[in-house]
């Protein structure tokens, strides 16, 4: 089990099948898209804690990409994840998430 820490508060543990990171890939896919714009001023979001013994799977930069190259419907998917987290972990004050995306 693990559980994301987002301003000092551990929220619920995750469970099996749930991921985290889903964040950080869509703002280097931004990036690498031209869409730099989204992500000014981007900082880390949550830090994720083991609770317990963990098997998890890391996925390196260069495998991320060729996926979502090759399915740019998986991208638009892990954006709408991404501000979804966002919204549900309340990251900042405003409407305005960390990494310049709207929340609206």
């Amino acid at each position: 089990r693990v559980a994301a820490v987002v301003g000092g508060h551990e929220l619920p543990p995750m469970r099996r099948g749930q991921f985290f990171g889903e964040i950080a890939i869509v703002s280097h896919c931004a990036v690498y898209m031209g869409q730099g714009e989204m992500i000014q001023g981007c900082v880390r979001t949550a830090d994720v804690v083991c609770l317990e013994n963990c098997d998890l799977l890391e996925l390196k930069k260069d495998t991320v990409m060729s996926i979502i190259n090759s399915a740019p419907k998986l991208y638009t998917a892990l954006q709408d994840m991404a501000l979804e987290r966002l919204k549900q972990d309340k990251i900042g004050s405003s409407n305005e998430s960390p990494c310049g995306a709207s929340q609206s």
